[in-house]
């Protein structure tokens, strides 16, 4: 009989023990999703010589992901300009770099809990 308790007690530990492996791959995703749409964004921006329809597509894709979107604008006059709604973006001077930042959810179904990061970057 005892080995039947201990039994069920192992199997019990060893089930929330795979439900919570399977909801920290789950937020690893999440952060790998996040981080190459990051980057898939700022080779759009590069490739395109930051042309107005890319960054504004940019914004509605992270939009349609759940991400929000944010970049700085450096000028190749010194000035700087943040955008945060691609659809109000106008290209008006010769960009020199710009700040790429990402801040998206991370749900833990387990824990029943939404931690919200940020990644960032800077074009070439």
């Amino acid at each position: 009989m005892q080995q039947i308790v201990e039994g069920l007690i192992a199997m019990f530990f060893l089930m929330l023990f795979l439900i919570t492996g399977i909801d920290l791959i789950k937020v690893e995703v999440d952060c790998c999703n996040a981080g190459e749409f990051r980057n898939a964004v700022i080779m759009a921006m590069e490739n395109s010589e930051f042309d107005q329809a890319v960054i504004r597509d940019s914004f509605n894709k992270a939009e349609e992901n759940g991400y929000n979107l944010s970049a700085v604008f450096h000028y190749l006059d010194g000035t700087t300009e943040i955008i945060s709604d691609g659809g109000v973006f106008v290209k008006s001077k010769t960009i020199l770099l710009a700040e790429i930042k990402l801040i998206y959810a991370l749900r833990v179904p387990i824990l029943g809990s939404t931690v919200f990061k940020k990644t960032e970057a800077v074009t070439c």
